[in-house]
């Protein structure tokens, strides 16, 4: 074996150990990121659910003032006659 040949299989070791590197990177920072948008779509499923409790409320709420309201304007068409 001649030197051009150890040095093109040294150099051959040292790419495949460098893109193995590459790759181990790519690959834990791939998983952090499916982590994180597990977590956020958990996160939103629990908002859509507290949003839906939310909204529930105050359509009640919406409902209770429009019934007020049509009273007082009863009460007061009746105070002005």
């Amino acid at each position: 074996m001649t030197w051009e040949i150890a040095a093109g299989l040294i150099a051959a070791g040292g790419f495949l150990i460098s893109l193995g590197g590459v790759l181990v990177r790519v690959a834990k920072n791939l998983n952090d990121n499916t982590s994180a948008v597990l977590e956020l779509r958990r996160f939103m499923e629990k908002q859509a659910e507290k949003n839906r409790e939310f909204y529930r409320e105050l359509n009640a709420h919406n409902e209770r003032l429009i019934r007020i309201e049509e009273r007082c304007e009863r009460g007061c068409a009746r105070e002005r006659d």
